[in-house]
């Protein structure tokens, strides 16, 4: 998958799972629903995460990284409110 744009999550939802994805680019807002109940990565991998890719309008009851690499994360990339966060395996 070449990118996330901007966008791509703007309405709200109970689970997103993204497994086994190369993606090149996360854009600014990607994630920019306003309640986004689960996402979770699983053994997947990010070139780029531009900041607030995970948006802070965004709340998200738990988002999780399993087995993902990650190899540029800008700053500020998730200014979502999120209850349970975690980074398992991952790099």
């Amino acid at each position: 998958m070449e990118e996330l744009p901007k966008n791509s999550f703007s309405s709200s939802v109970a689970e997103i799972k993204l497994v086994e994805c190369d993606i090149k680019m996360v854009r600014t807002s990607a994630f920019s629903a306003l309640e986004l109940y689960a996402v979770s990565f699983v053994n997947s991998t990010f070139k780029v995460v531009q900041s607030a890719a995970f948006s802070e309008r965004s709340l998200m009851q738990s988002l999780r990284f399993v087995s993902v690499k990650i190899e540029k994360m800008k700053s500020g990339a998730i200014l979502s409110a999120v209850m349970n966060f975690e980074i398992i395996d991952s790099m």
